[in-house]
Order: structure tokens, then C-alpha cells, then sequence
């Protein structure tokens, strides 16, 4: 069969008329493309350039050639550009239960799409409260949770698995503890995010066991979370990686929870069987939180 590299072969000799230059202009070695022609000419058992001829030449049968290769080229050419702009564009629609992990969710989204051009990313806005109904319903592709809802259609990936700190003010009397027990939380506000109590560690590991219900603020904002405990209005538990800048901004005192540490577990939660560019987005999630977050752990 007669690869289309000898038809590129051939328009390349006869517009430059030099070896030389016929080669570097496919980038290639004077000597590979010298190489390229003996195999075409001892194939077919016939010559496509005089030897003898300054400038080059073409041989009877390699100015035919040219002719395909003028014909031909182009309506591959024109192919590709078609085959190139109807490139399928898969969108991925991602929802986040963990409102903290939009401080690390955007860059890694940023550095996929360098990598994943076709694919459209987009973020499903809005508190959502059972966030794997959006996938059952197909209004998402891809949740990332802390507390997963095992069902037969779903599939969930474990991310990793990530302290979370009891945030004080800065002379709260908590403060010389070396950490904070369930018994610590029972008179104080709880500030939290707009979720319910399964999806937050605090309570489901923490203060429900111990039958403690402190009272309730809440925001959706993490930054508003701070500078209410910042301002003596309660306590807050946050993973690590949120709250480092205003650790060491010195506008919060933090504490372990429990003599071990409390840890928070996220998940990607998809349609089973996963698309092969989903697996790839949460792969792509999992090394850049390895590389790039501090306080967790493979689970």
C-alpha cells in the first residue's frame, strides 16, 4: 500500500528540487529521507528522480505521482479540518457537596483543562443537599462527597482523607487545651455550612455519638465562617487545607479534635460504569491534592 508520507515525499522534491531541502522541509534527515525514496523506488521496482538531473528532477512516473499527491493531499487535508472541528466536546458537570473544596477544586480544574482541551467543564450551582440525585438524574457527572450514599447505579472513588481542626478565637479559654473534646462543643455555637448533620464529620463522628446538639449558625461562606469565630460568635470545625492563610495570619486559633484527630473522607461519586474521561478528571483530582494540600492521607 502507498503511504500517504510518499505522496508528502514526492510534492516536497518537486517544489524544493533539493533532497536537502526537500527534507528539512518534512523535517526530516538528508539521509532518512534519502532512505524514504530508495524504499519507494525498490518497492515499486522503478525510479522517481533523475540522479543525474541539477536541479532534481522527476522521473516520468514520479511527476505522475505528483499529480496524485496534488489531487490527494488536500481532500486529506480538508478531512482532517472536518474531522478536527466536529471533534466530540463532552461537557463534565461537577457538583460539590464540600464547600471548602472549591479552594483547591478551581485550580485542578484549570490545570485538566490544559491537559483535556475537548472537554467543557462547569460547576452545578446551588446548595445541594442529596447531591448524588444529580447524577441519578443525570443534571451532574461527577460529585465530590463526604458521606456517600451506596446505590446500585453509583460508583464512588476514594479521593483521600483530610483532618479537620477545630477553629477558635484567638483567646477563646479552649485555647490551652492540646485538644478539643465533644464535652467542649456542648455550650457553645456551632457554625457550619447549610448541609445536614450526616454531611458533616463533627456531628456525624463527634457530637451526635456523644448525644450533644449545640446551637446552630450557618453561612455558606467560608471566609464568613472565620471572621465569626474571629469575632466570638462561636466555634467551627474546617479541614486543614481551608484555614491555613488565616492560621498563619493569626485571626484564629486551631485545635485537634479528639485525642487521634478527627478525619473527613471525600469521595468522586459517578454513574457506573464511568466514561473514560471522567476517570481521568478524578485521577487528575487525586494527584493534584496529593501535590498541592496539606493535612491528608490515602485511605
Amino acid at each position: 500500500m502507498l503511504d500517504v508520507k510518499y505522496l508528502k515525499l514526492v510534492k516536497a522534491l518537486a517544489q524544493t528540487q533539493s533532497i536537502s531541502l526537500a527534507a528539512k522541509q518534512l523535517h526530516l534527515t538528508q539521509s532518512a529521507l534519502s532512505h524514504q525514496i530508495a524504499k519507494l523506488e525498490q518497492y515499486y521496482n522503478t525510479p522517481i528522480i533523475q540522479r543525474n538531473a541539477r536541479p532534481l528532477v522527476l522521473t516520468q512516473i514520479g511527476k505522475q505521482l505528483l499529480e496524485y499527491a496534488l489531487d490527494i493531499l488536500p481532500k486529506l487535508e480538508c478531512a482532517q479540518r472536518l474531522l478536527k472541528q466536529n471533534e466530540e466536546v463532552r461537557l463534565l458537570r461537577i457538583a460539590v457537596e464540600c464547600h471548602s473544596c472549591f479552594d483547591w477544586l478551581m485550580p485542578a480544574m484549570h490545570s485538566y483543562k490544559q491537559q483535556y482541551p475537548h472537554i467543557e467543564l462547569d460547576l452545578v450551582s446551588g446548595f445541594q443537599p442529596q447531591p448524588e440525585e444529580l447524577l441519578l438524574d443525570s443534571s451532574a457527572d461527577i460529585v465530590l462527597t463526604s458521606n456517600p450514599q451506596y446505590h446500585a447505579n453509583l460508583v464512588y472513588t476514594p479521593l483521600f482523607e483530610y483532618e479537620i481542626l477545630a477553629i477558635l478565637p484567638l483567646e477563646h479559654s479552649l485555647k490551652t487545651h492540646k485538644y478539643i473534646e465533644a464535652k467542649h462543643f456542648s455550650h457553645e455555637t456551632l457554625i457550619t455550612y447549610p448541609v445536614s448533620d450526616a454531611s458533616l464529620d463533627i456531628l456525624r463522628q463527634v457530637l451526635i455519638p456523644n448525644g450533644i446538639n449545640p446551637k446552630r449558625r450557618v453561612t455558606e461562606l467560608t471566609i464568613v465562617m472565620i471572621m465569626l469565630v474571629s469575632a466570638n460568635q462561636g466555634l467551627a470545625a474546617l479541614p486543614k487545607w481551608a484555614i491555613q492563610n488565616y492560621i498563619h495570619k493569626q485571626y484564629i486559633k486551631t485545635k485537634p479534635i479528639g485525642e487521634h484527630g478527627l478525619w473527613g473522607k471525600l469521595y468522586a461519586c459517578a454513574v457506573s460504569p464511568m466514561q473514560s474521561y471522567q476517570q481521568a478528571f478524578i485521577e487528575h483530582l487525586h494527584a493534584t491534592a496529593t501535590a498541592n494540600l496539606i493535612g491528608i492521607r490515602k485511605f
